[in-house]
């Protein structure tokens, strides 16, 4: 008994897409000091970035919060090899539990809103969620890209 042709065709096919498919920086699942480093790094240039722009206390928890949550979602979500949509997905979806919240918020307090208004904002909002989620995770990702090639450098070096 042999393998048929196809078998074979078909095992080499889906070995050469995949060596062709680059795969795509985010979040890592294993963690490291290195990965320790560039987190607290991350951090540190996001908190800076927001104390020269005076921001109140509450943005730092929410946005600190915002980019928790999305290198969480590229580490779980898709088994960690599709950051780009895992963080396309989880900005959406964190924007879109921020438009329930409004809407409860709406019907609790009886205040009148148009409803033109508030289906665009029902609409728009999660649109934009995902729009942000896919820049921090591009900014999580081009960290992490940065981290992975220095330590290449610094590999290289020890070897020297």
């Amino acid at each position: 008994m042999g393998i048929s042709r196809d078998v074979v065709a078909m095992e080499t096919t889906n070995v050469d897409e995949r060596k062709d498919r680059k795969p795509q920086t985010g979040f890592p699942r294993q963690f490291g000091i290195g990965t320790l480093f560039v987190i607290t790094t991350l951090f540190a240039v996001l908190f800076a970035f927001l104390r020269t722009l005076n921001a109140h206390p509450a943005v730092y928890v929410v946005v600190g919060g915002f980019v928790v949550v999305i290198g969480l979602g590229q580490v779980f979500l898709f088994g960690g090899k599709q950051p780009r949509e895992a963080s396309l997905l989880v900005g959406g979806a964190i924007f879109f539990l921020g438009t329930v919240a409004l809407a409860v918020n709406i019907l609790v307090m009886g205040e009148n809103y148009e409803p033109f208004l508030v289906l665009l904002v029902a609409i728009l909002y999660p649109a934009l969620g995902a729009m942000f989620g896919y820049f921090v995770g591009c900014v999580i990702g081009g960290v992490f890209l940065v981290g992975n090639w220095l330590n290449r450098r610094m590999e290289k070096r020890q070897e020297e």
